[in-house]
């Protein structure tokens, strides 16, 4: 299991534009394949979340295994604008049979390599592919 409490810092990812402040999630719950840690810096009407978890699906030689990392930040109400959620997962399924953890950190590096390009995250949210 990770720490029970995570210093995560989003420049550290070597993305353009990510703040450069750690963030502290606190560990919250704890069951069976999954864990949940919050924000130190949360507040109860805007909770910044992170959770893990894990399930395993198929039979014999064609059972995988699904990792997920999911970080949820609730922006609260203001004025006209109602409560705002931004989700971001990180989700691998990764057959057990020929795949390594190199080809697994191979797979994520290049997506990260992606989102390190210049305007990488405007063209995504503009749409573009």
């Amino acid at each position: 299991m990770f720490a029970n409490d995570l210093a995560l810092n989003p420049n550290d990812s070597g993305i353009t534009g990510a703040t450069n402040a750690a963030i502290t999630f606190k560990l919250t719950n704890v069951d069976a394949g999954a864990s949940s840690r919050i924000a130190s810096s949360s507040t109860i009407g805007a909770p910044h979340t992170l959770s893990v978890g894990h399930q395993t699906s198929g039979k014999g030689s064609a059972v995988v295994d699904r990792h997920v990392v999911r970080i949820d930040r609730v922006f609260a109400a203001a004025g006209d604008v109602p409560e705002q959620k931004l989700s971001a997962y990180l989700v691998l399924v990764v057959p057990r049979q020929s795949v390594t953890v190199t080809h697994v950190i191979d797979a994520v590096g290049t997506i990260i390599d992606l989102c390190k390009e210049t305007s990488a995250f405007d063209l995504l949210l503009r749409g573009e592919s």
